[in-house]
């Protein structure tokens, strides 16, 4: 979308998509690759938006613009971003960031009635709690048995903390590596949690995510309400 707006793009500091966390300190060839990676994106789409015009024009005939030029005249852009937490990077009057949209802040009466077992165990952790989710994008189940057994050594060694854990409905290795010490109890396992009123609890000190941009704004949204 920035190649279609004429917005530029640095990618000598502004990360793609699929590189986000090379953007902090970039070495030449890590700009070199940059640029050559943008090229080949910009391409893979530009082939995608051709295909695209060439449908309408299949359906309601061949004087339909091309969908390129529809964009490029687009007087706003709504895009699913906060400026706040995205990178620095050049942008036009006409983007508008509706990142957040649909994220729910829970309000001060929800977050004090959150349901059993969460609010004992949201209540646990001397130092607070950690919560550990990869969302619907990485199951549990395609994680190897060592790296689970990695970590929870982990996590019963930051006893202070309490380690609100989402796993897999059916997700069973966990739940066997827990029980098989009685060392591990700052550890809570289950399928669902209710996300943003963790967070508006003001009690998590670490999200360990996997980088979703829903999980981020419910993060930083709920961030300004806490104790």
């Amino acid at each position: 979308m920035a190649w279609l707006l004429a917005v530029p793009m640095p990618v000598s500091y502004a990360p793609l998509v699929f590189e986000a966390g090379e953007a902090s300190a970039m070495t030449y060839w890590d700009r070199a690759q940059a640029l050559f990676q943008y090229v080949g994106i910009v391409s893979v789409y530009l082939r995608g938006i051709a295909g695209t015009t060439q449908l309408y024009r299949e359906r309601f005939g061949p004087d339909f613009p091309d969908v390129a030029h529809i964009a490029r005249e687009s007087p706003l852009v709504f895009v699913n971003t906060h400026e706040l937490v995205d990178f620095p990077r050049p942008t036009l009057h006409n983007v508008v960031h509706l990142g957040g949209l649909g994220v729910k802040v829970p309000t001060y009466e929800e977050n004090s009635t959150i349901a059993e077992p969460f609010a004992s165990e949201c209540a646990k952790g001397k130092l607070g709690l950690v919560y550990f989710s990869f969302g619907t994008v990485v199951s549990t189940k395609l994680l190897p048995t060592p790296f689970i057994k990695n970590l929870v050594e982990a996590f019963s060694l930051l006893e202070d903390f309490h380690f609100l854990v989402k796993v897999d409905p059916d997700e069973k290795r966990f739940d066997e590596i827990l029980s098989s010490t009685d060392q591990k109890k700052n550890i809570y396992l289950s399928s669902w949690f209710p996300q943003p009123e963790i967070f508006a609890g003001g009690r998590v000190k670490a999200f360990i995510t996997h980088g979703g941009y829903n999980s981020l704004m419910e993060a930083a949204l709920n961030g300004n309400i806490g104790e």
